[in-house]
């Protein structure tokens, strides 16, 4: 796992330089594509915190030193977008940064902690046998009720968001956070399962793509811009998106799988 570590690294600070490099030296705010590299640079930065969220949970190495590696991989994730931001003297932005990249991240690592408990690791292709397991996708009446839930819950949210005359208030950053959060860390996890999971991968990434566009339509809903918009949510959440699968395809090459104690798929 410790070389996959390191060529993944190397490639998203490699992707973070050109595209930070791109955005403060080349372009200008009032440039036509501007607003395509924020996009751009908001799914970067998203999917880099879910990763390491994922790996600060199922890696096998000491705790102190997965610990340290996510605070630090988030401060340099967070440098980013602190990077481009011009004004330095509006608090929101950083606001922003926090809730862009904390609210997945301490999504991911709560759901993944979870998984954790119940047995649920990522094990290399030494450690399992493919031939003697099966699919264990299993829903209770009881998690169709949390997701039914759930689902309440995000409407719930954007409604209030959408609602709300004062966008820069306190409740708006703590609804923002928590819509955010779920919606990005549901992505990273269905990439999770999509990817490292027993089953075919590129028919399993069909669902975090589809939950992309809901999410892009579900923030998009939540705010008062435009119908044209809408272009600029889905391409952040898809590329995100995409991002995720990518680098959990480059782990499942290498023979790594997510799997459960008795050997049944996730």
């Amino acid at each position: 796992m410790k070389s996959i570590t390191q060529k993944l690294v190397g490639r998203h600070l490699l992707a973070s330089l050109a595209l930070v490099g791109w955005m403060r030296f080349v372009l200008h705010p009032d440039d036509d594509g501007y607003l395509v590299s924020v996009a751009a640079l908001v799914g970067l930065v998203v999917s880099q915190a879910g990763l390491l969220a994922l790996w600060a949970i199922f890696s096998h190495g000491r705790r102190w030193v997965r610990c340290c590696g996510a605070v630090a991989g988030a401060l340099l994730v967070s440098s980013q977008m602190i990077a481009v931001v011009d004004d330095w003297g509006q608090a929101r932005e950083f606001i922003g940064i926090a809730i862009w990249i904390g609210a997945p991240m301490l999504v991911v690592s709560i759901c993944a902690l979870f998984l954790r408990q119940w047995g649920v690791e990522v094990v290399g292709a030494d450690e399992f046998r493919p031939n003697t397991m099966r699919e264990g996708v299993r829903f209770s009446i009881g998690q169709i009720l949390c997701l039914t839930s759930l689902i309440g819950l995000l409407l719930a949210i954007v409604r209030a968001l959408h609602g709300l005359d004062d966008a820069e208030s306190a409740a708006s950053a703590v609804l923002v956070a928590t819509l955010i959060g779920v919606l990005f860390g549901g992505q990273t996890l269905a990439s999770l399962w999509a990817m490292l999971g027993l089953g075919r991968p590129w028919l399993r990434s069909a669902l975090p793509l589809m939950l992309a566009a809901a999410s892009a339509a579900l923030i998009h809903l939540s705010t008062h811009d435009p119908a044209d918009r809408y272009w600029v949510y889905i391409g952040t959440t898809e590329w995100e998106t995409i991002i995720v699968l990518i680098s959990l395809l480059v782990v499942r090459r290498a023979g790594y799988r997510i799997i459960r104690p008795q050997g049944t798929d996730v």
